[in-house]
């Protein structure tokens, strides 16, 4: 996967609807460690989908004290990856990674009808990135718009389009099953309880230059703040949010009324 979380976000619908119809098993493979510790620790609903239907492991450099060891270790794995899609006929989703050097040095030792390249985008705009080489025997889409469809390797390859990939009945019944129980895991660590939360999703609030939305944001949750006692606002931050700064917005917006709020990170 690439090394940010919509590359997940983006594939695990699809992942899961494949495993309950066809009960194949996944191995996601992250090249950065942050990015893999914001998986593990961060986001528990992807986190217990992945167990669910697989694993998760990092290449990172930082796999092992010692830097050359993990090289040598992800060079290995590569060899793995060659020997598991080749021989024991497994496949491989990739979000581009094999289309460019080092990596699509391997590509040419793999049998493509076994290779799938899929876009990281539900919109089909942030990878558009036109591609001189295409390591793909098929190619899933969320978008027509997206560049990979029209290269020119890819006239003859099998195309998917999931324009709602996040309304697959697997996903859909994963969420509602669970829904409850995380909802309740994330109360309990406020000592909070409610039948009913209002989710209130926010930015980058101290990207935010011009003041304008973290006003709208106090705002809003003086607003909010008659209700909380009865539903707690669950606050769910982007990710990498610098969240000190939204604690002292909060702050601000406290010295009116209090607020029962929950940092939430479900995703």
């Amino acid at each position: 996967m690439k090394n940010k979380i919509i590359s997940l976000d983006i594939i695990i619908p699809f992942c899961l609807e494949v495993n309950k119809q066809c009960n194949i098993k996944f191995i996601f493979v992250v090249r950065d460690l942050d990015t893999y510790k914001s998986i593990v620790n961060n986001n528990i609903v992807l986190r217990d989908v992945m167990n669910s239907i697989g694993k998760i492991i990092h290449l990172s450099k930082n796999r092992y004290k010692l830097q050359l060891v993990s090289k040598i270790f992800t060079l290995i794995y590569m060899f793995y990856v060659v020997f598991r899609i080749n021989i024991k006929k497994d496949y491989l989703i990739h979000f581009g990674l094999f289309n460019v050097k080092p990596f699509s040095l391997f590509c040419s030792l793999l049998d493509k009808k076994h290779v799938i390249l899929s876009s990281t985008s539900s919109y089909g705009i942030d990878d558009n990135v036109k591609h001189n080489f295409l390591c793909a025997g098929m190619l899933i889409g969320y978008s027509n718009s997206w560049l990979c469809l029209k290269h020119d390797s890819a006239v003859n390859v099998p195309k998917i389009i999931l324009k709602k990939s996040r309304n697959l009945p697997s996903w859909i019944n994963f969420i509602k099953e669970r829904s409850d129980m995380y909802i309740n895991l994330e109360l309990e660590k406020k000592m909070l309880s409610s039948n009913r939360i209002i989710v209130f999703p926010i930015g980058k609030l101290n990207l935010d230059i011009t003041m304008r939305h973290c006003g709208s944001f106090i705002k809003t949750l003086n607003i909010l703040a008659q209700y909380s006692k009865k539903y707690p606002i669950f606050i769910k931050p982007a990710i990498y949010t610098n969240l000190d700064y939204v604690k002292k917005l909060i702050n601000d917006a406290e010295d009116d009324i209090k607020i029962n709020y929950v940092f939430t990170k479900l995703h």
